[in-house]
């Protein structure tokens, strides 16, 4: 784990504001959000969102993916760490859910289920779902 992903996104909006030369109200009135907001990522008890990463990226002329790939990282760090032995006994998927003679598995949709033949030639029937039982239901267009 390197340096970044141990550190709170809100440091380096702490370490922007020093090098900046303003304070968490200056910050908050530019960016026209509430000064508690500021504080709250600051200190890691908000995170930083896309929009809370469009606004800080356009006040200090940095790019909003920036803000976003810290908080991103610290939290998939976080959660690795807290889900490492119930991610360590998952197990990768392999092969398909095809059975015996090339049938799909009963409980896995066909593709005709996501392409049905009334849509691709074109026909304005209702698109209907169906699996391999041959059951059908109209889905939602």
């Amino acid at each position: 784990m390197d340096i970044l992903s141990r550190t709170l996104p809100g440091e380096h909006i702490k370490a922007k504001l020093s090098i900046l030369g303003v304070t968490q109200a200056q910050l908050a009135a530019a960016m026209r959000v509430s000064k508690v907001r500021i504080n709250q990522m600051v200190h890691g008890h908000a995170p930083i969102t896309p929009q809370m990463a469009l606004r800080l990226a356009r006040v200090t002329e940095t790019e909003p993916e920036f803000w976003l790939g810290l908080q991103t990282k610290f939290e998939l760090d976080r959660w690795r760490e807290k889900l490492a032995i119930e991610l360590d006994e998952l197990r990768v998927l392999t092969g398909s859910p095809v059975v015996a003679a090339g049938r799909p598995s009963q409980r896995f949709l066909t593709t005709s289920a996501f392409f049905p033949a009334s849509r691709m030639k074109g026909n304005s029937g209702p698109c209907v779902l169906r699996n391999a039982k041959n059951r059908s239901k109209a889905a939602p267009l």
